[in-house]
């Protein structure tokens, strides 16, 4: 027997083939984990994606070292859509998996060089560089191959080694890593159903006021449902180590050990939590969204910002897990998860599993096991949860489908989580959702194209009004009022008058730091990165200058580097200096700053969001995090600081992304009974896309752009594979990239159009030189061939020598 193995991590789309010692026939299956040697040195994971009895060539085949898994750890079904992200996206089956799998089930061996013969009869032939090599490898503590190879200085290393591994007289040892998943933890379980929180008070034979104590920690207890606790978990409770001692005494309190892998959270729907009571217009989009659902279409929700979407996706859920069916919920960022989750545990009832990055490798071994057992009925996570192996999929909602974070850029694979999810829920034969106040294009094309349903909630939720929008000419107000601020006369004059009535203001600027560079008068010199093609921000907070790409960081300089003079001036503005203004202008105001910079520790963006929405702070600054889908009561004013960003952003979809982002912005406005004012500066104020600002002319422009779009052959009309080399020399770098073009030309001349090869914006990151040229791919119905060929193509061209050291990055769809 035989097995065609997916080796994790090794970006090599070719599938190996492995024999299956007589040992494993029984228990082998799809899907499962194995260990299969690979190369002369290591160990890793692999997949078995076939299993065979028959193979027309064998030679030198090696066997499969262990099977992991009784079980297979990766579904049959999903394994198919994980191939699906493989060949749409352009990239290896292992990439794929190695991202979907939680790194627990992820095993690589370490391998390491041991001496196993120092015979004096031996040592005489061998001569003085492999003597020296033995002796380094005796004196190596760590006995790692990475380190050890590391110390020896000779050119042929590996030559040497492989000499002494032939004579027998060295070996290669592999160690396999401990897998997580056999780790085990104390928990405890409350035994309930025997004693009520009094009778448990009463045994302990304690004070009133620690009787007292007891009752409050269990009732606490027991309006949690989880089932398991933590020592860590009663302790928050109010129990101290002595009384749970004196619980587990009494048989009240049972501690036992229970695998990481399980999921101790009870989630229910039961009717005792918040009823949802939906709106007449939410009830009518709920029926025609069902009525879609059962005709096997996805929907397009379309509401404008406060008109209660959320709310409808609680329904459809609850109705989901009603069903005994799992539901997905997705989101942009980790930054509306807090919010939102603690709303949906008021409203359906239970402590609902989260999956994103910052979320622990624990959690994610609990998540990733409870979905795959079925104990788990319901998670909201961002585009990776996208990979979890749902057993039981029902449906599958993605908030905020316009958002360009769904798109993953780097590493591979580089996929798109709402057009996966579509798939997903097509392989589980599942109803999805989008929902969005300023759908894409692709997703509104496909409502005029009635592959998706579209449904509206054109109204705010208790018909609040939608808030008004101010446009503010910066050049002029400033010219006219005299005014050196980052803020116009007006938004300055409507900040004070809300914290005069108690009232929140949010602040929009899409750059963090504090300037965006720093340059000479004298002789125009500006800060630039070492290693890349950028100019450095400079942070106030660290008091350096920084660049974005690679993380290169300096002190800021008294004198220019290039001619000495100290006339050195800081450019731009980003959050960092929007937050200094405002302390400077408004003294009494309680100020916070919500960026990259204020939030990389875990945690951070909830406890700022729950100060904002606790009335903790009057003005919230912040980038691109603070636009999507929070629900703050007290936000009256909202400013938009530099709208122009965004509009000249050289991409074909800058007006889309420009008026998406300002109108979500916008709609954290005068979210309940409150009057909502946006006020947008900018430096041209005549510029036509200025107009469809409203929520209301939004689709306008939507079928505006698409026109526009069709005309110069652009998505959703075409697909679009960027392709971008790198490498050191720059020279070579321009030679790959034309030599690929015209070879595909040569292949696909009548059926594709390529656009450059270009330099990009930013032409080199840390150290290494860019070059890149978008395929367009007119006629959509031979996109699979035409990536076959492009990948043909691209293997031709790393197999000749002068192109081998040049790395290519293919992106599918790219925004």
């Amino acid at each position: 027997m035989f097995a065609d193995i997916i080796i994790i991590s090794l970006p090599i789309p070719t599938i190996f083939t492995y024999n299956i010692p007589d040992e494993f026939t029984k228990i082998i299956k799809i899907g499962s984990r194995v260990i299969v040697p690979f190369g002369n040195k290591s160990n890793f994971t692999g997949i078995i994606e076939n299993i065979f009895d028959k193979k027309d060539t064998i030679y030198n085949i090696k066997d499969i070292l262990y099977v992991l898994d009784l079980k297979p750890t990766i579904p049959a079904q999903h394994l198919n859509f994980l191939k699906w992200i493989a060949d749409y996206y352009m990239c290896s089956k292992g990439e794929v998996i190695k991202t979907a799998l939680p790194p627990h089930l992820i095993l690589t061996g370490k391998t390491s060089i041991q001496v196993i013969d120092t015979d004096v009869k031996k040592m005489i032939y061998l001569n003085e560089r492999e003597l020296k090599i033995l002796k380094i490898i005796e004196n190596s503590n760590q006995k790692n191959y990475k380190k050890t190879i590391e110390q020896i200085p000779f050119k042929n290393k590996y030559n040497l080694l492989n000499s002494l591994l032939t004579k027998g007289i060295i070996r290669y040892e592999i160690a396999l890593k401990k897998n997580k998943e056999s780790q085990k933890k104390l928990l405890y379980k409350f035994d309930f159903n025997h004693f009520t929180p009094q009778e448990i008070s009463l045994k302990l034979k304690t004070t009133k006021k620690t009787q007292e104590k007891i009752i409050n920690s269990i009732t606490a207890i027991l309006n949690e449902s989880i089932i398991y606790f933590s020592k860590k978990d009663l302790k928050a409770k109010g129990l101290t180590e002595k009384l749970i001692q004196a619980l587990k005494e009494h048989h009240l309190l049972i501690e036992f050990e229970k695998p990481l892998s399980d999921y101790y959270y009870n989630f229910s729907t039961n009717e005792t939590h918040l009823p949802l009571i939906l709106s007449e217009s939410q009830q009518k989009a709920k029926k025609e969204i069902i009525v879609s659902f059962n005709a096997n279409k996805p929907v397009l929700l379309h509401g404008v910002t406060g008109s209660g979407k959320t709310e409808v996706y609680l329904s459809l859920i609850k109705d989901t897990i009603l069903k005994k069916k799992q539901v997905l919920l997705l989101l942009p960022e980790i930054a509306i998860t807090t919010q939102i989750v603690q709303r949906i545990e008021k409203a359906i009832g239970g402590k609902v599993p989260v999956y994103h990055s910052k979320v622990s490798t624990t959690e994610k071994i609990r998540c990733w096991e409870g979905i795959k057992k079925e104990q788990i009925s319901f998670v909201i996570g961002t585009r990776s949860a996208l990979f979890l192996p749902f057993q039981n999929l029902g449906l599958i909602v993605i908030d905020e489908e316009h958002d360009p974070s769904y798109k993953q850029q780097d590493p591979a694979p580089r996929y798109h989580a709402r057009d996966s999810a579509i798939m997903l829920a097509h392989l589980n034969h599942a109803s999805i959702l989008l929902g969005s106040a300023t759908p894409s294009t692709e997703s509104f094309m496909n409502t005029l194209n009635q592959k998706y349903t579209l449904v509206t909630l054109d109204k705010r939720y208790s018909n609040i009004p939608l808030p008004q929008i101010e446009l503010i000419d910066i050049t002029k107000d400033r010219k006219t009022k005299k005014n050196q601020s980052k803020l116009s006369h007006t938004l300055s004059y409507n900040i004070e008058k809300a914290l005069h009535k108690n009232e929140q203001v949010l602040l929009f600027q899409n750059r963090r730091g504090y300037s965006t560079h720093l340059s000479c008068s004298n002789c125009e010199w500006i800060s630039t990165c070492k290693n890349c093609a950028v100019s450095l921000t400079y942070h106030l907070h660290h008091h350096h200058l920084e660049c974005h790409y690679c993380g290169y960081h300096e002190k800021l300089p008294t004198l220019c580097p290039h001619c000495q003079n100290p006339s050195l001036h800081l450019h731009g503005m980003g959050t960092e200096k929007i937050e200094e203004d405002i302390e400077l202008l408004f003294p009494q105001a309680r100020v916070q700053r919500m960026d990259l910079d204020t939030t990389r520790k875990k945690n951070t963006y909830q406890t700022i969001i729950n100060q904002f929405e606790s009335g903790e702070i009057d003005i919230l600054i912040g980038t691109q995090m603070i636009s999507k889908g929070l629900d703050f009561s007290q936000v009256s004013i909202v400013g938009i600081l530099d709208i122009d960003g965004l509009m000249y952003f050289p991409n074909y979809r800058a007006h889309e992304r420009a008026l998406q982002t300002v109108i979500q912005v916008s709609g954290r406005a005068g979210r309940r009974n409150k009057k909502g004012t946006v006020i947008i500066q900018t430096r041209n104020i005549k510029n036509p896309l200025l107009n469809y600002l409203s929520e209301k002319d939004y689709l306008i422009f939507l079928k505006n752009e698409l026109i526009e779009r069709k005309k110069f052959k652009y998505p959703p009309f075409t697909r679009l594979i960027q392709l971008t080399f790198k490498h050191k020399t720059q020279t070579l770098v321009n030679q790959a990239a034309h030599t690929l073009k015209n070879d595909i030309l040569e292949k696909l001349n009548d059926k594709i159009d390529i656009l450059g090869p270009s330099t990009p914006i930013i032409e080199k990151i840390n150290n290494v030189f860019l070059k890149e040229f978008f395929i367009k791919i007119n006629n959509i119905k031979d996109i699979n061939k035409i990536k076959k060929i492009i990948q043909q193509e691209l293997d031709n061209l790393i197999k000749y020598p002068s192109y081998k050291s040049v790395t290519y990055k293919i992106d599918v769809d790219p925004i």
